[in-house]
C-alpha cells in the first residue's frame, strides 16, 4: 500500500501513541475514536471503510481501536491509502463541510 509521506508520519504517530496510553475507545469522548457503525457509514461506497484503513486487522479488528468493528464501519482515526478510494465521497445532506476555523467549505 502507498501512503503519502503525512500519512506515513500519522500511521507512526498512531501507533506509538498506542503503546504508550492503549487503545482507543470506540466512543466520541476525548480518548474516543468516534467509530461509527457500517450501517451508518455514508461514505462507505467511495472506499472510506474500516477494511481499507492501515490499522484494520481482519477479520473485525484494530490495531489501535478497542473492540470488533466492522469492515465498512469507519472511525475518525482512519488512515486510507488513495489506492483504496473510488471516488471523492460526498456530504451528507443538510450537513455543511466545515474546517477546524469554522469556515464552510
Amino acid at each position: 500500500m502507498a501512503y503519502t509521506a503525512k500519512q506515513n508520519l500519522l500511521i507512526r504517530a498512531l501507533l506509538a501513541i498506542d503503546a504508550k496510553t492503549g487503545a482507543w475507545e470506540k466512543g466520541d469522548g476525548p480518548d474516543g475514536a468516534a467509530y461509527t457503525s457500517a450501517q451508518y457509514n455514508a461514505a462507505k461506497a467511495s472506499g472510506h471503510a474500516c477494511q481499507n484503513c492501515a490499522f484494520f486487522k481482519a477479520p473485525t479488528g484494530c490495531a489501535i481501536v478497542r473492540g470488533q468493528i466492522e469492515r465498512e464501519g469507519i472511525c475518525r482515526l482512519n488512515v486510507i491509502s488513495s489506492e483504496k478510494l473510488t471516488k471523492k465521497p460526498q456530504p451528507i445532506a443538510g450537513v455543511p463541510r466545515r474546517r477546524i476555523d469554522g469556515e464552510t467549505l
